[in-house]
């Protein structure tokens, strides 16, 4: 199967499209590595604080010692530093916990923000190309078919749109209808190059392209 059409401005949309799907990709893993790089940074100086918190604690705790040998009234000054101890040490453990998450969480923010919108528009794209493949393999089997032109006709009547199918002539239908050779082979030959089957510019265009049907003046 082929993953490209031919020589023609849908091939130039498709590399189009092909490069802002790279853009794109390229874009949320900027987003995605910046995002997590920032929550790291933001984990570091709350790390930091419960660190020095955590210090701070244990400054408490020798000073309760320290406090608590004062003869008869050393268990009455140790008590306050006791309190403020345990509300330190509460502190201290919520924000290191604070930072771990953030730490933890970093990767996973990272990730979600580059995957999320690179997967919906690249299975987009994936869709759109495979259905194009799929057309293409389809109608070229066709074109070599016995009676391909003639189904071919039938398929551009049923789905190209009117602005193009009035490109061919003034009433398509009763021209496929009463067998008009020039007719159908410029329905069949717009069906081949809407699947991309046919070159429309370029040394490889096919000369045999009826002027009716000039890929310039395609909607």
């Amino acid at each position: 199967m082929r993953f490209y059409a031919r020589s023609s401005w849908q091939t130039v949309g498709q590399v189009a499209a092909d490069l802002a799907v790279i853009a794109w990709v390229a874009i949320w893993w900027w987003v995605g590595r910046a995002t997590e790089d920032l929550l790291l940074r933001i984990a570091r100086p709350v790390g930091e604080a419960g660190r020095v918190t955590a210090q701070l604690e244990g400054q408490l705790a020798d000073a309760a010692d320290q406090a608590a040998r004062v003869p008869l009234v050393g268990d009455s000054l140790r008590r306050p530093f006791d309190d403020m101890a345990a509300t330190v040490n509460a502190v201290a453990t919520s924000v290191q916990q604070q930072a771990g998450t953030l730490e933890q969480t970093a990767p996973q923010v990272g990730g979600a923000l580059f995957w999320v919108p690179v997967l919906l528009v690249v299975g987009f794209w994936a869709l759109k190309r495979y259905q194009f493949m799929i057309r293409f393999r389809d109608t070229a089997a066709l074109a070599v078919a016995p009676g391909g032109e003639d189904l071919l006709a039938l398929r551009a009547l049923a789905t190209q749109r009117p602005a193009r199918l009035r490109i061919v002539g003034v009433d398509p239908a009763r021209a496929w209808r009463d067998r008009d050779p020039e007719a159908l082979t410029a329905l069949a030959r717009l069906e081949m190059i809407s699947a991309g089957l046919l070159p429309t510019f370029g040394p490889r265009a096919d000369p045999a392209l009826p002027t009716a049907v000039d890929p310039r003046s395609l909607p």
